[in-house]
């Protein structure tokens, strides 16, 4: 009885076929369509990631990073050279990285937390935080629940151990470490610190602390160093002093037991005494033969008294120049009285006497001066032979003295070369002291770190970047998902080539079923130019036209599965089949759920069970649609007793009766996957459609429905997709519906 039809109506060719050798080719139109189709899930995925990350970067506690930088020092400008004491920082690669792990040690950073007190802050020392409330507590369970419950559950409370302060300054220095970052760009010397803090003020505040302490460590050390050699240079000074002071003494005690005291570099006491004592004797002989050179000139004018007293050692005296005087005083005045008085006068008698009287006088003093001289060469001449005694002894002291000589000079150059050292160092003691007062750091602040005004952390835009770029990997990983499980039919070519069952249509969604409608077929006898009426329509012109015999009379509908949208398609197609003006019974045979009366507002006195049963005729059961003059047998009540009665020859007699009566019998069958109903049926069928949900019925399923009508003798003669959503359709690349490019041809 069934009778395959072959589509003849373009409702077939609503599918476009890849090429040959083209199937299995990776189109980027395919990926294309497949995100536009899942636009919708990719949309929900993308909104739900971009809003979730937005609340939890809002849930970060925001931080600031305050910048500081120093400038190592490549030169040096101190006027003193302390390299050999106390060293220069140099500024090569390993050094700045030297000073770079200074700065991030750990002794550097406890100086840090020890001069800011940061073992008080929750926010570094983490044993200060208060206790994290249990998962039960964050869910409320530890009210809800009973204590024994709530103790099995989430454990007693326990008071939080007390950390010991070594352990807390420990944790304290790594989390500070934690946020400190030192860098150097490779290219300079300056070294850049950031810190990294919950408060921008304290970032700045911990970053110039680590600036200063950095400073003052390098000064420290330097201090240090300084102090160090200092020490050892007043050791050995001290070692020295005391080396020079024995090398004196012993010089000075070696001039006192020979004598050889040192009147300045060259000449010592002795040969000071030699050269004196010489100039003496020259001089006293020089004195002598002066006073004999005297005496012999008074000697020699001593016959010639005028003469003698002329000479300068008697004429030099006082008492002859005051008798000269006198001499003088007593001629004049005897020539005056010779000249007035005469020579036998008293007068010029008593001038005469008083005359002789001074030259008496005056021609002793000249005896006198030349005894005077005598005597004076005596003393003289001893003298001189005293002071020719006293050389002699001397020059024979000098000699002993010059041979001492040798060992005082070998004490001496010891002595200088001890003071010599000696005053090298102290010169050593002076600079190190000089240049101690002077000491800087290695390095120099170049920029202090300064209050941040905005967070460093979160990154709220490049996060966000982040997470756009996640969600819409996500997106398009949810939307490859949601293609892999969908296993929903939606290319007809893949159901023919598969099956070797034509499709017969593609029926759209009714559009007045989104918003309520009672039945799609109401919408279809309202808009008969539709393209959902014009899709069912096709169905039953493409059946008329099919075969050259008789078209088919008795027309099963089946599906799959549930809710694939049968009955609504068997009541279209019967309605507008009636509308036409031709005769359609329109049967439930869904004994175990009728739907029919119930979407079709009718309520049935009997039913088919009824008929099956003799209970009612086939006249008495039908019930006429007013509004097409469809007649319809349904079902009254539910009853899986009256389905034994769809394989019965009653059943046979009812299709052979109905099909003497009407131009087209619609039998509207259970699903096949759920019961064997619609193959008992399709065995007394003309023609049977199977109803596939468009994008839901999976292909296991449609394949279960074939195998289950070739296991009988009945077959499939078409399948039509129903609620095929157009849009859709066209965006997984099968082509659109004639809806789509003909909706001048069909009523909105």
């Amino acid at each position: 009885m069934n009778k395959l039809i072959v589509p003849t109506s373009p409702a077939m060719e609503h599918s476009v076929r890849p090429p040959d050798g083209q199937s299995d080719a990776l189109d980027i139109r395919q990926i294309l369509n497949t995100l536009g189709r899942r636009r919708g899930l990719m949309l929900i995925v993308f909104a739900a990631v971009i809003v979730g990350a937005y609340v939890a970067i809002g849930q970060i506690t925001p931080r600031y990073t305050a910048h500081a930088s120093v400038l190592l020092q490549t030169l040096q400008a101190n006027p003193v050279d302390l390299e050999s004491v106390i060293g220069e920082a140099s500024a090569d690669d390993e050094a700045i990285q030297t000073e770079v792990d200074v700065l991030t040690s750990r002794s550097l950073a406890r100086r840090v937390v020890e001069r800011l007190d940061l073992m008080s802050d929750p926010e570094f020392n983490i044993t200060l935080l208060p206790p994290q409330p249990s998962l039960g507590e964050r869910l409320g369970l530890d009210v809800i629940l009973p204590n024994p419950l709530r103790s099995w559950l989430f454990g007693e409370q326990e008071e939080p151990p007390q950390v010991a302060f070594e352990h807390q300054l420990t944790i304290t220095i790594s989390q500070v470490l934690k946020r400190l970052t030192v860098e150097n760009d490779g290219a300079s010397y300056t070294i850049n610190i950031a810190f990294q803090s919950e408060n921008p003020a304290k970032a700045a505040t911990v970053a110039n602390a680590f600036v200063e302490e950095y400073l003052d460590g390098q000064l420290e050390a330097k201090y240090a160093a300084a102090e160090r050699a200092a020490l050892w240079v007043d050791n050995k000074l001290r070692e020295l002093r005391d080396r020079v002071r024995t090398a004196d003494e012993a010089v000075q005690a070696f001039r006192e037991n020979h004598g050889l005291l040192q009147i300045d570099e060259d000449r010592t006491l002795a040969t000071e005494q030699l050269i004196d004592l010489n100039d003496q004797l020259t001089g006293a002989r020089a004195e002598r033969a002066a006073i004999e050179a005297q005496l012999r000139e008074v000697q020699r004018l001593a016959s010639n008294p005028e003469a003698a007293l002329a000479a300068s050692p008697v004429g030099a005296s006082p008492l002859v120049q005051d008798l000269r005087g006198q001499e003088n005083t007593l001629q004049s005045a005897l020539a005056e009285l010779r000249a007035g008085h005469g020579s036998l006068h008293p007068l010029v008698l008593n001038a005469e006497a008083q005359l002789g009287e001074v030259r008496q006088r005056m021609s002793l003093e000249v005896t006198r001066a030349i005894a005077t001289l005598r005597s004076d060469v005596e003393v003289a001449r001893a003298r001189e032979a005293e002071l020719e005694e006293r050389l002699t002894g001397l020059m024979e002291r000098n000699e002993l003295d010059a041979r001492s000589s040798i060992e005082l000079q070998r004490l001496t150059t010891e002595a200088d070369a001890a003071r010599s050292l000696y005053e090298t160092f102290v010169v050593g003691m002076d600079s190190t002291s000089v240049q101690i007062d002077i000491l800087q750091a290695d390095a120099r602040v170049l920029n202090h770190a300064e209050q941040p005004l905005w967070s460093s952390y979160p990154q709220s835009t490049l996060m966000l970047g982040v997470a756009g770029v996640a969600a819409v990997m996500l997106a398009i990983l949810a939307a490859a998902i949601a293609e892999f499980v969908d296993r929903g039919v939606r290319d007809p070519a893949q159901l023919e080539q598969r099956f070797g069952i034509p499709v017969l249509s593609l029926v759209p969604v009714a559009p007045d079923r989104r918003r309520g409608q009672r039945h799609p077929s109401s919408y279809a006898i309202r808009k008969p130019t539709s393209a959902y009426a014009e899709a069912i329509r096709s169905v039953r012109t493409m059946m008329h036209y099919s075969s050259e015999d008789d078209p088919p009379k008795v027309l099963l509908v089946t599906s799959a599965a549930p809710n694939e949208g049968k009955t609504s398609f068997a009541s279209t197609l019967a309605r507008l089949t009636a509308l036409s003006g031709a005769r359609v019974l329109l049967v439930d045979c869904d004994l175990r759920h009728p739907t029919i009366g119930r979407d079709l507002g009718i309520r049935f006195a009997d039913g088919l069970p009824e008929v099956l049963a003799d209970h009612v005729s086939m006249a008495e059961a039908v019930t006429v649609d007013e509004q097409t003059g469809l007649e319809v047998i349904g079902a009254r009540t539910v009853s899986p007793l009256h389905c034994e009665l769809l394989g019965s020859r009653r059943m046979r007699t009812f299709v052979e009766a109905a099909r003497e009566t009407y131009d087209l019998i619609v039998l509207d069958s259970a699903p096949v996957a759920v019961v064997s109903d619609a193959v008992t049926l399709a065995n007394m069928a003309d023609s049977t459609i199977l109803v596939v949900r468009w994008g839901r019925t999976s292909m296991s399923a449609v394949q279960a429905a074939v195998r289950a009508f070739r296991g009988s003798s009945a077959r499939i003669s078409g399948i039509v997709l129903s609620q095929v959503n157009v849009k859709a359709h066209a965006r997984y690349g099968l082509g659109q519906h004639p809806a789509a490019y003909a909706r001048k041809y069909y009523a909105s």
